[in-house]
């Protein structure tokens, strides 16, 4: 058995401060301002090409497969936006970039990013149980098959992961801590999405929206806590966004709405964004470790 030492920390993310306290100041002296401009510009160019790409499918007349693809660049528009700002600094470009090669690091936390979904879903359905009376359906697709894709597509998650975790959340962390960042960054993601709630052949038409901006924003700040205890490990991130992508069908939802502004949504919903909730208080809660990079096997 090889023993585990800590790894050579990869160049620092800005910002890196305990987990519920204030990040130190980084160079940059308006964090806040920066963030909103990079923020309104993802904005701004990925909501262009999501219709841009609805209007070019109603002219062929695209099926619902069509459709999904054509939506697929404006996905990417948080990495295109973040090298766009990052190289105008040689020292943000480098950063930005050793953070997507930073896999180095211990496997349990890419261990905990393949199955934290497919947990949150298990633990739900097992109080829809308790507190409902029965079983939810469970999906048809055995988990294995989940897994996989979520390894065949974790690299795709770097669209929205180079910006959102690479970019944003240590901008954010150079005036908050870590969960506040991640709380504030998750509300800005969950609202990126809207257009895809309404755009036909989009996979969120007919989802309720409350329900989705309090799972995303309470995944957010999970994902902050463990960038920070990985020392800003990207390829982490990034499974673990696959693997939320891939797993949430373990469990289905279900329950499409006509009024996606309501609270109306099915109790295996509510109870899938309550334990995100509480993992993110758990989360929030962990002392900061004396060193929180992450660590190798050698």
């Amino acid at each position: 058995m090889k023993r585990a030492v800590i790894a050579e920390p990869a160049p620092a993310p800005p910002g890196t401060a305990g987990v519920a306290g204030k990040a130190t100041e980084g160079p940059r002296s308006q964090p806040l301002a920066g963030f909103a401009v990079y923020a309104a510009a993802v904005f701004v160019v990925a909501w262009i090409l999501w219709y841009a790409a609805d209007l070019v499918s109603r002219q062929l007349g695209a099926g619902f497969g069509v459709r999904s693809i054509l939506y697929l660049p404006g996905t990417f528009a948080p990495a295109m936006v973040a090298l766009a700002f990052a190289f105008r600094r040689v020292s943000d470009a480098r950063s930005l970039l050793a953070s997507v090669t930073h896999w180095n690091v211990r496997l349990g936390w890419y261990a905990f990013a393949l199955v934290f979904m497919a947990g949150v879903k298990l633990l739900a359905a097992s109080a829809h149980r308790i507190l409902v009376g029965s079983w939810p359906e469970f999906g048809t697709v055995p988990l294995v098959l989940m897994f996989g894709a979520a390894l065949i597509s974790a690299p795709f998650q770097v669209g929205e992961e180079l910006g959102w975790r690479g970019y944003a959340l240590p901008l954010l962390m150079k005036r908050f801590g870590v969960a506040a960042a991640g709380l504030l960054l998750g509300l800005v993601w969950a609202l990126w999405h809207l257009p895809l709630f309404f755009l036909p052949g989009a996979d969120m038409v007919g989802q309720p929206l409350p329900v989705f901006v309090i799972s995303v924003t309470a995944l957010s700040v999970v994902m902050a806590v463990v960038w920070h205890r990985t020392g800003g490990s990207l390829p982490v991130l990034m499974l673990m966004h696959a693997a939320v992508n891939n797993t949430t069908g373990v469990v289905p939802a279900g329950g499409l709405v006509a009024d996606q502004f309501s609270l109306q949504a099915t109790p295996m919903a509510w109870l899938t964004a309550g334990i995100l909730s509480s993992a993110a208080v758990v989360a929030a809660a962990l002392p900061s470790p004396a060193n929180a990079r992450g660590a190798t096997m050698s």
